[in-house]
């Protein structure tokens, strides 16, 4: 499917609003199926834009969550060392 700019800047600002590829097909009319299939496309300008926002919501959240570590939160420790493990097996 071909999104316009206009389309595209709609599905990063939903990806960083966290919401799903199926509540995103509904809000903006997009064929549900033909969606979900481009989300999961490598490369596809709806991926990517999705992808953008949402990964940019997930910065700012482990951004949260490193600042709370440095107030002594045993809680956001906890959830550092499980970022750290995802990070080592994906780059070790």
């Amino acid at each position: 499917m071909e999104y316009s700019n206009d389309l595209l800047k709609k599905i990063e600002t939903m990806g960083a609003d966290m919401m799903t590829p199926l509540e995103i097909s509904v809000l903006l009319d997009i064929d549900e199926d033909e969606f979900q299939d481009d989300i999961k496309t490598h490369g596809s300008a709806a991926r990517s834009a999705y992808l953008r926002g949402y990964i940019r919501t997930v910065h700012e959240i482990k951004k949260n969550i490193r600042d709370l570590c440095d107030t002594g939160s045993p809680s956001a420790v906890e959830q550092s060392v499980g970022f750290i493990k995802e990070i080592e097996q994906q780059i070790i």
